[in-house]
């Protein structure tokens, strides 16, 4: 994903990934919410929130009109989903540095917890 970014733009470039990818994966989610709205599964207005928006399609997709098998691998989509929105609010609403000594680490001005640079790419591909 990263192989043509200098290294000094890699930390740049993989958060608006993430970014990019988060706002497809809430794009998508309100494309479902819409679907279960038609199908008389949801009957609230819908979150403007992606986090609250994904409890209102798990909630959705556990009707018990929702086929079985289908409502599983949905459920199953939708909690790496979530797990991903979540990562992703703390690696883009945080400050970000560089480790001056390891090019793929990352740290949190809040943190002394290093992060890797390939925890941005899997929470890219995961949304």
């Amino acid at each position: 994903m990263t192989d043509d970014v200098p290294d000094r733009y890699a930390l740049s470039f993989l958060i608006g990934e993430v970014v990019r990818h988060d706002v497809g994966a809430e794009s998508e989610m309100r494309m479902v919410w819409h679907w279960l709205r038609q199908a008389g599964l949801v009957d609230e207005p819908m979150e403007r929130d992606l986090g609250r928006l994904i409890k209102q399609v798990r909630r959705g997709l556990r009707d018990p009109a929702v086929p079985e098998k289908f409502g599983r691998i949905a459920l199953q989509v939708l909690e790496r989903t979530w797990t991903a929105h979540r990562m992703r609010n703390e690696l883009v609403h945080d400050q970000w540095v560089n480790v001056p000594w390891n090019a793929t680490q990352i740290r949190s001005m809040r943190s002394a917890t290093p992060r890797q640079l390939a925890d941005l790419r899997v929470c890219a591909a995961d949304l």
